[in-house]
């Protein structure tokens, strides 16, 4: 995953229950950051091929010690990942929650990201779609709002915020619950004003439903 403007840092979601990012290195050289439940991360440093690092023998990863924390940041697997800026994630997870994190630290190798903000939306977190992205306006530095897919729980449609304070909030604005089995892909199809029509999915009822959102 890249953000947006395709620059910098990717990010891939680790099979350990973490959050793995590579940096390009002006040498050519890359590194790679990678977190799960050990509660610790480490770096990595090879070719821009995946080469160097890696696991030893006895299954461990080599690198030194970038970051760690008395607790993991996630409960469970990380389903999704969506940049926000280099520095600022928001994190899809089966533990239901939606967390918006801070990654700078990684960088400075100093503790593991920090929780921004988070919010149970009473569903695995499937997939997150961006819909909209908003300037300043009163009181805030930030608005986003996105698209959720919950696996059991539905559909949700999210507001993020970042205020003037550098403080984050999310607040769900719609939810849709109408599937009766996992919902694991929603889209926005169409979208005039504050209108917009939405498709979520349910997966073993092979069903598929449109409904309308409007923001207030």
């Amino acid at each position: 995953l890249l953000p947006r403007g395709g620059s910098g840092r990717r990010a891939v979601v680790g099979d350990d229950w973490g959050v793995v990012s590579c940096h390009a290195l002006n040498s050519g050289q890359g590194r790679v950051d990678f977190g799960g439940d050990d509660e610790m991360g480490t770096g990595d440093e090879g070719d821009d091929n995946g080469g160097g690092g890696g696991d030893d023998d006895d299954g461990s990863r080599n690198g030194s010690l970038l970051w760690k924390m008395g607790r993991r940041v996630h409960e469970a697997g990380v389903t999704f990942i969506l940049p926000l800026s280099e520095h600022v994630w928001v994190t899809g997870c089966h533990d239901d929650m939606l967390r918006v994190l801070g990654v700078e630290a990684m960088d400075l190798g100093s503790q593991r990201p920090k929780v921004l903000a988070e919010c149970n939306l009473g569903g695995s977190v499937w997939r997150i779609k961006l819909l909209r992205e908003e300037s300043a306006g009163e009181g805030l530095d930030s608005r986003f709002v996105a698209l959720v897919s919950c696996s059991h729980g539905g559909t949700r449609i999210v507001e993020i915020v970042k205020r003037a304070d550098d403080e984050w909030d999310i607040r769900v604005l719609a939810q849709f619950e109408e599937n009766t089995s996992m919902n694991y892909a929603s889209d926005c199809v169409s979208s005039e004003g504050k209108v917009m029509a939405i498709l979520s999915s349910s997966f073993y009822e092979r069903k598929i439903f449109l409904w309308e959102f409007r923001e207030e």
